[in-house]
Formats: structure tokens, C-alpha cells, sequence
């Protein structure tokens, strides 16, 4: 292995500290306007709001969550005073006629998406509405043309689309480098952890018109990153294969779609579903385009600020590089012939044995996890080995990794291990 440098590149936070983000307990705040441009009231007080919504405003500036509404006017006082909102609201029709907000969040079933988003753009506010937009193609149209007659947004909330890595690898494919597409993959798949009470499940089946499902749950989020990375428009099913859960709600479903290019061109696309996915349960959302040239992977589509991958594959399935995306000056490449577009620290990986002997001992030892992941913890074996101590140490390399960082921690770590003391964020890593 060996590293080529371009110019220094900003340190990609830990997985840690990208996990506090995502749930609103790290990174830095952007003050609030007085007045923010987007002021938004959420439609039911839903478990998904927080994550999905509440923790990304606090880092927009122009964004504030003012208001909730519940069918329970407790339930909405509860909710509000837990998240600091200003206003609560005991019927929905009170939230969306209120003056002091312009946007609404839908987080509600999938079944009564289409009626609430149209209540609330016929209020004159914009709709932001939870995946998938709506129980069927008949209501997606009248719903765009609702928004369209009264002059305001119609949005599905798939934030992934808005994700460096999303964006990168629609680059990938659009560039021609692996060829004209030819077929298309996704899969997430969720262990059976939701009662059959869940709304997933339509209430045990009694309540089909909630549009539960595998299908409609998981498999939107497949559906939705194939079709962004291929430029494509869903024409048709020609085969599904359900597992019914109750009548009319599938646990977990395969079905094949034929997808329409920008060209005109038709290719098949499968997609793999699951609420209640057999052993083995763990199984990471992961997209694949199969091109005439190779093949890319996107490991990870779901939440790919905590951690994702994009693969390249030749078309004898030989691994050509690995990119991270975290944002501007925070990507991470592994590959032998790949330049990135900006400037960053690129890995040079050699995977094969003869490829690997040919490298110097000290490149080879370095740890493959470091490389890509988190390019400013990455030092040289002879920089370790000069830093060890005469005598034998298991923390050795936990400090190397700490002291790699640039920040002003290096003395402290280093002192405290010359004293024999070094501090439990050492040992682990320093995270």
C-alpha cells in the first residue's frame, strides 16, 4: 500500500461523532434566525419526527419546527414540551391553518399521507411528506396536480437522495465509465422486531387501507435509490413474489420492475423487501447497477452519514476501488488507478499477493481499517514503531491512533503515557 497525498484533507468525524450528529447530540449548531425562512408544523406526533426531522433542523439556520398536532391534544402537549416546540394542537385542521408556519411535515401512515398532504396544500403550505409518498399511483398524480395548481412544493422525504454518496454515484453511472445499464438491484431487508399490532401490519390486517406492508415500507427506500441512481421511471411490475403477512400486507417481497432510462432504453430491476426477513436477520441496505463494464455498489443507502461504501467492480467482479463520501473535503478513496475530483488524501491499495510483496514492509503493515475510513488517523509503520515504548505495550497502537489526529491532543496523549497513565479515551481509540 502506499499513500498519495493531493493536499491535506479535513478530518472525517468518527463514526461516533457522525452518529451524535445524526441524532442532534454532536457537531457544531448554526445559530437560529430570528425569523426562519422555513417554519414547519408536523402532522402527528410520530415516532419517526425526531430523527427524521428534528435533529437535521437544529443544523439549518433558516429552519425552525414550530408546531405539532395530535388527534390527542395531550399527546401533542407532550410532544411539544419534550422537543421545545412553541405550539401544540389537538386537531390537524388547527396546525394547517395556522399562520405562523409555511410547511408541513406528514410522518403519518402511508395510508393517509394523500389525505393530510392535500389538506395542508390546499392550507397554502409547502408538504414535505414521509416515504412513500402515497398508496398508489392515482393519488401520486392528484396529488402533484394539487401542488402544482396551488403553487407549492410536493415532497417525498427520501433525504438520501440529498447525500454526497447518492450524488456521487449517480456521477459514477451517468459518467459511462462501466457502460450502458443493463440491470438494477436493492435490497433492505428488517428483522421481525414490529408487533402485529404495528401500523406495518395494518392493526393484525384489519386495517389494509393503512397501505402497510414490506413492500410499501422497506422496499420504497429500495425502489427510490435505484431508480436516482439510474435516472429512471418505473413503467411496470413484471413479477412480484409476496409473503402475507395477513391478507393484503406482506411481510417481505421480491418483486421485478421494468424500468425506463432517460434514453428510452428498458432494463429490469429488482428489489428485495422485508418487515420480517428470515435468518439471517442482519442484512445492510445495499443498491447495485450492472452495467456492460462492471458493476457499482452502494452499501448502505439508508443512512449513509453513519456509514457507507461505494464499490466498483470490473465486469469480472474484481473490486477496482472503494469511495466514502462525508461531504466537501471529506472523501476517502482506495483504489490503484482513481483520482478524485477534489482535493483529498487518496489510499493506494494493493490487493493482490504478488502486488502486495512488491510494496515496502512498513506500507503493508498499515491497518487497512485506518485507510479509507478516516484519512487524517492515518500515519506510517515507522512513525508507530518510533513512537513505541522499549517496553511491551497492548496500548501501543491505540495511542498511535490517537496521537495521529492534528489537534493540540498529541502532547497530553504522549505525556500521559510516558507517566503510565494514559487515559481510558486512549486505549479506545481516542473516538
Amino acid at each position: 500500500m502506499s499513500l498519495a497525498k493531493s493536499s491535506p484533507a479535513q478530518h472525517v468525524p468518527g463514526f461516533t461523532s457522525r452518529t451524535r450528529i445524526l441524532l442532534g447530540n454532536g457537531g457544531v449548531k448554526p445559530p437560529k434566525q430570528a425569523v426562519a425562512d422555513v417554519r414547519i408544523g408536523i402532522l402527528g406526533a410520530a415516532r419517526v419526527a425526531p430523527l427524521a426531522l428534528l435533529a437535521p433542523a437544529m443544523y439549518v439556520p433558516n429552519v425552525q419546527v414550530v408546531s405539532v398536532a395530535a388527534r390527542q391534544k395531550d399527546k401533542a402537549t407532550a410532544f411539544a414540551r419534550k422537543h421545545g416546540l412553541a405550539n401544540a394542537y389537538g386537531s390537524y385542521e388547527e396546525l394547517v391553518n395556522d399562520p405562523a408556519i409555511n410547511a408541513v411535515y406528514v410522518p403519518s401512515p402511508n395510508g393517509l399521507h394523500y389525505k393530510y398532504a392535500l389538506m395542508a396544500l390546499r392550507a397554502g403550505k409547502h408538504v414535505l411528506c414521509e416515504k412513500p409518498l402515497c398508496a398508489n399511483a392515482a393519488e401520486a398524480a392528484e396529488m402533484v396536480r394539487v401542488a402544482k395548481e396551488c403553487d407549492r412544493l410536493l415532497m417525498e422525504a427520501t433525504h438520501s437522495f440529498h447525500h454526497p454518496v447518492s450524488i456521487r454515484a449517480r456521477e459514477i453511472v451517468r459518467s459511462g465509465e462501466l457502460g450502458e445499464v443493463v440491470s438494477t438491484y436493492g435490497s433492505f431487508r428488517l428483522p421481525p422486531i414490529f408487533p402485529g399490532s404495528d401500523i406495518r401490519y395494518g392493526n393484525r390486517g384489519t386495517e389494509p387501507k393503512l397501505a402497510g406492508g414490506g413492500l410499501m415500507d422497506t422496499g420504497a427506500y429500495a425502489v427510490n435509490a435505484t431508480r436516482f441512481y439510474v435516472d429512471a421511471t418505473i413503467v411496470g411490475c413484471a413479477e412480484a413474489k409476496l409473503h402475507e403477512a395477513y391478507p393484503q400486507i406482506d411481510s417481505r417481497a421480491t418483486a421485478t420492475l421494468t424500468l425506463r432510462l432517460k434514453d428510452g432504453t428498458e432494463v429490469p430491476g429488482v428489489v428485495e423487501s422485508a418487515i420480517a426477513a428470515p435468518f439471517p436477520w442482519l442484512s445492510i441496505p445495499r443498491a447495485k447497477v450492472m452495467c456492460a463494464n462492471g458493476t457499482l455498489e452502494v452499501v448502505n443507502f439508508l443512512l449513509p452519514s453513519m456509514y457507507h461504501a461505494i464499490n466498483v467492480y470490473d465486469k469480472a467482479g474484481k473490486l477496482l476501488r472503494t469511495e466514502r463520501h462525508y461531504g466537501a473535503g471529506q472523501t476517502s478513496c482506495a483504489s490503484r488507478t482513481w483520482s478524485p475530483p477534489s482535493p483529498v488524501m487518496t489510499e493506494t491499495l494493493t490487493r493482490s499477493p504478488t502486488a502486495r510483496k512488491q510494496t515496502s514492509t512498513s506500507s503493508r503493515r498499515l491497518p487497512l481499517r485506518c485507510a479509507p475510513f478516516s484519512p487524517a488517523r492515518v500515519v506510517s509503520c515507522k512513525a508507530r514503531r518510533a513512537a513505541r515504548p522499549t517496553t511491551p505495550s497492548t496500548r501501543c497502537t491505540a495511542l498511535t491512533r490517537f496521537t495521529s489526529r492534528p489537534d493540540g491532543r498529541r502532547a497530553r496523549a504522549t505525556a500521559a503515557f510516558a507517566s503510565s497513565k494514559l487515559p481510558r479515551a486512549c486505549a479506545r481509540g481516542g473516538r
